[in-house]
């Protein structure tokens, strides 16, 4: 082990050491990772390193399960669900997805280890990744609740959508090999060749009828890798933040980029947005929809709503992690 790494789990174990001793009055809470084992292998190093091994024997139970296929994970919690207070996924939006589906509605708390290839929903909330902050949110971390989105029934807890991000979403989730490089050659390949769709579709009653690129629904503000489709949307507002994005000349499609990464997709003057509770899409046609990341096939008519309130997670914003 190089010195610097010795010295750096060193000090880590030292400041988890002295937040324990100045914690006194807490109820300690039963802790379940939910482990994706292709994207979170590097977590689960660490929950089972020797420091953490100590904590989870005196101050923090924590448990480990790996899923063993896509699906498994709401299994997982229906088996296990009165044994725990906190139910932690580790992976990236889709196993976030899954775990989290199971306890919309429940007094259960809901987290994230980012380990996946955006891990938007983790970044949009300030989940902390593995280290002292992430012990110090799941030892006293406050709490508060945010909105759930649901795609004819299928709930969605970060960004949702059809038309370009959907295929996108198809075409990674055939991909073995996955992570960020991966995610930025199929978005650039599929952009040369996809063509965008006629919608027509009511927003709270409301009719539209437009060509569009793609068509986001938003619960939270990116995709993830601080892509930011919708700046204004907030995930406890009980709204849904609808972005269309029209056609756009392929000379505009740096500035769109830029935009995206800067949090000012407004700007653009290809990009229309509404604020809502309700989407329904009358077509009766086949479409391809994005719930979180994976590919969903759906036949039309297609409603989005929104349940304010209704998924229990950590607030990071009063949990003085520093």
């Amino acid at each position: 082990m190089h010195l610097s790494n010795f010295r750096n789990k060193a000090s880590e174990q030292l400041s988890i050491l002295r937040f324990l001793r100045s914690t006194h009055d807490y109820k300690k809470r039963r802790v379940l990772f939910i482990v994706n084992p292709i994207s979170g292998e590097k977590v689960s190093r660490w929950i089972n390193s020797q420091g953490l091994k100590i904590l989870r024997n005196y101050y923090l139970p924590i448990d480990v399960i790996e899923t063993e296929y896509a699906g498994h994970a709401p299994i997982i919690i229906e088996e296990n669900f009165d044994k725990y207070d906190v139910f932690v996924a580790v992976g990236g939006d889709g196993t976030a997805n899954e775990v989290a589906g199971r306890l919309v509605g429940t007094n259960k708390i809901f987290s994230i280890l980012p380990a996946g290839s955006g891990n938007g929903c983790a970044k949009e909330l300030k989940l902390p990744p593995i280290g002292i902050r992430a012990i110090k949110l799941l030892i006293k971390g406050a709490t508060k609740k945010m909105d759930v989105i649901y795609v004819n029934g299928k709930h969605s807890i970060n960004l949702s959508g059809t038309g370009y991000d959907a295929i996108i979403a198809k075409r990674f989730n055939k991909r073995e090999s996955r992570g960020a490089l991966n995610y930025a050659l199929i978005i650039l390949r599929s952009f040369f060749y996809y063509k965008p769709s006629d919608y027509h579709f009511y927003v709270d009653g409301q009719e539209v009828t437009t060509k569009a690129f793609l068509i986001c629904f938003a619960n939270t503000r990116q995709f993830g890798n601080n892509a930011f489709i919708a700046p204004n949307a907030k995930h406890d507002d009980g709204l849904i933040e609808l972005v269309v994005v029209k056609p756009f000349p392929r000379k505009h499609s740096l500035k769109l980029a830029f935009y995206v990464m800067t949090k000012q997709t407004n700007r653009s003057p290809y990009v229309s947005t509404y604020s809502c509770k309700e989407v329904l899409f009358d077509t009766e046609h086949v479409s391809w929809f994005n719930v979180d990341g994976d590919p969903v096939k759906l036949r039309g008519p297609v409603k989005i709503t929104i349940e304010p309130q209704s998924l229990l997670v950590f607030d990071t914003h009063h949990s003085y992690l520093n």
